[in-house]
């Protein structure tokens, strides 16, 4: 076990708070973009109230996992329910920083790969429910993957990440020009570009053509899978994140050496 089992606790609970502020993004990013004037509205203002009638939520309300069930899965203030999701992002990056724990034998590592996890859960989601990558994701993705590289405690040099941005950035690039050349419409979104330049940086070039091919077979089983339960028109925009959110993470595994992935 590469971790001492007196940190297990610990480090549940620090994938539990990154899971919270995933939950923050996820609420917050798409609002922050609809407003950009609004200088009242951030990632920290106004302070956490309720969705419903906007009364403030108390700060041990806020503790991962445990607000939740203290509140009984309720608002405190109108006793209305709250989404399920907002507790099961928090025990998914708990179990995900677990496992990571027992898998990863540097602890720089393993907080590189919490911070990994826990920004492609707020992509993945914000594309599911927006069809948007915002810069606010993609961008501090692409930089902590060039500094975990430079400080060489990562699994790619400086060199290959650096290649990898590049080559990820314009992979999709041209196939977004070629797609409008040929049908004259957009196949993707800017933030495509973005976050596979991102993962480029965090698992270097020669990872991408197996995250894109895991991206793209991905994608079409959701769209199969949501055309079968009539959630979705086989002609209906498909956000292409999610599927190289999950890729690139496994492709990451891939990269610090865990040979049973891919």
């Amino acid at each position: 076990m590469a971790i001492e089992l007196f940190s297990f606790p610990f480090i549940a609970l620090l994938g539990a708070s990154a899971g919270s502020v995933v939950n923050v993004l996820l609420w917050r990013i798409p609002i922050m973009l609809e407003q950009p004037h609004n200088r009242d509205f951030n990632l920290c203002l106004p302070r956490s109230h309720c969705p419903l009638c906007k009364a403030p939520v108390a700060w041990y309300y806020n503790v991962p996992v445990l607000g939740w069930l203290l509140l009984k899965g309720r608002t405190a203030c109108c006793l209305q329910p709250l989404a399920w999701r907002y507790v099961l992002t928090e025990l998914s990056l708990a179990a995900i920083s677990l496992w990571l724990a027992c898998l990863l034998t540097s602890q720089v590592l393993l907080a590189a790969g919490v911070l990994l996890s826990a920004l492609l859960a707020a992509l993945l989601l914000t594309d599911l429910q927006h069809m948007l990558l915002p810069d606010m994701l993609t961008q501090p993705l692409l930089w902590s993957g060039l500094l975990l590289a430079l400080s060489g405690a990562g699994p790619v040099s400086l060199e290959l990440a650096l290649a990898g941005a590049v080559t990820g950035y314009l992979a999709l690039w041209l196939l977004y020009w070629v797609v409008l050349l040929v049908r004259n419409k957009e196949g993707m979104g800017h933030g495509d570009f973005k976050l596979l330049a991102a993962l480029g940086a965090w698992c270097g070039w020669q990872m991408l053509p197996f995250i894109l091919l895991g991206a793209a077979l991905l994608t079409l089983v959701f769209m199969l899978v949501a055309h079968a339960m009539n959630q979705r028109s086989l002609h209906q925009a498909v956000p292409f994140g999610p599927g190289l959110a999950v890729s690139g993470w496994l492709g990451w595994l891939q990269a610090v050496h865990l040979p049973f992935f891919w």
